[in-house]
């Protein structure tokens, strides 16, 4: 797959993959997931590698396109970018009762959106 970043490619699968046929997401998962070669996929779905990178090219290409109309992920991100700041603004300020209970819906809000180091 010329030019994609597997980690995003990957995030994309996670928001996108239900929306993929389920030859498309099997040859993905086998690749990406199972890190099965393409010789490997060919020899088991009775095709050439070549079927098996084009597919693979396709999907990531469908991935994107997807990614750019829906921006799941870059909202994902945005979030996960903004909880992280409201935690240090909330860890600099005084502890009263407020602050704790602001700090702790904070970090339930952090851990739903896979922020673990919170």
């Amino acid at each position: 797959m010329n030019n994609v970043d597997v980690t995003e490619a990957n995030l994309w699968f996670d928001f996108y993959g239900p929306l993929l046929t389920d030859h498309q997401s099997h040859i993905w998962q086998l690749h990406f997931q199972e890190d099965w070669s393409l010789a490997e996929i060919s020899a088991v779905q009775g095709v050439s590698r070549a079927a098996v990178q084009d597919v693979l090219e396709r999907t990531a290409n469908l991935l994107r396109d997807y990614e750019r109309k829906l921006g799941l992920v870059a909202a994902m991100r945005q979030r996960q970018s903004r909880l992280s700041r409201l935690m240090q603004v909330l860890g600099q300020l005084p502890g009263n009762p407020q602050v704790r209970e602001a700090m702790a819906l904070a970090r339930g809000l952090a851990l739903e959106e896979g922020l673990s180091d919170v």
